[in-house]
């Protein structure tokens, strides 16, 4: 990929990151599909945390979680979300971590539970 100032070549495993305020590629070390999730609507994730999925959680789809305690964080998943929607991945998240999702409204939601 090349631009008038700015030439980089990636290599397999390698990401690419365009900063439209200098106008510049950046390569990143490594490629996590997560980041384009927004477009491929699924995400995937390997022993993670559950502050880790929560992020993209909210990221992806623009809400905001409440964990009641901090503990749950540290929970770890592995799993694959293709083409699922919020509910059903939160559906999935309380059975596999012991945990439960009650929506406060419909842009938060609060987590609570014993967890892993």
């Amino acid at each position: 990929i090349s631009t008038k100032n700015n030439t980089l070549n990636l290599t397999s495993g390698k990401g690419l990151r365009f900063d439209q305020n200098t106008l510049r590629f950046y390569e990143l070390e490594a490629f996590d599909q997560n980041s384009i999730s927004w477009f491929t609507g699924n995400l995937t994730f390997n022993a993670e945390p559950l502050s880790k999925v929560i992020d993209q959680l909210e990221s992806l789809y623009g809400v905001k979680f409440n964990v009641k305690s901090a503990e749950l964080l540290n929970c770890r998943i592995s799993a694959s979300f293709d083409q699922k929607s919020l509910s059903e991945i939160i559906d999935i998240l309380d059975n596999i971590l012991n945990i439960r999702f009650k929506n406060i409204d419909t842009k938060n939601i609060s987590i609570s539970g014993k967890g892993c």
